[in-house]
């Protein structure tokens, strides 16, 4: 279990965004996994794991170009080392 009094502010606002937006996913909430999943992004954009959320999210609503464009991204960063 991560102890969040010891993570810096904006981390702690990534996880809490990551964790809605795999909430809502779970829940087949796409739009609003999108939504959650972006947030993250916005707080820290130079993390693979939400543009992979967020690439499931676009799948699962359909929407492939999407989906395709996140994928390349995570995938640019992973291989960056973030």
């Amino acid at each position: 279990m991560t102890d969040f009094e010891s993570l810096p502010t904006d981390a702690e606002e990534y996880l809490e965004a990551l964790n809605r937006g795999n909430a809502f996913f779970v829940r087949g909430e796409f739009d609003e996994a999108i939504d959650a999943f972006s947030e993250a992004i916005r707080i820290d954009p130079d993390r693979c794991l939400a543009y992979y959320s967020r690439c499931a999210a676009h799948y699962a609503r359909g929407d492939e170009a999407a989906s395709e464009a996140d994928r390349v991204a995570a995938e640019k960063m992973e291989r960056a080392g973030r």
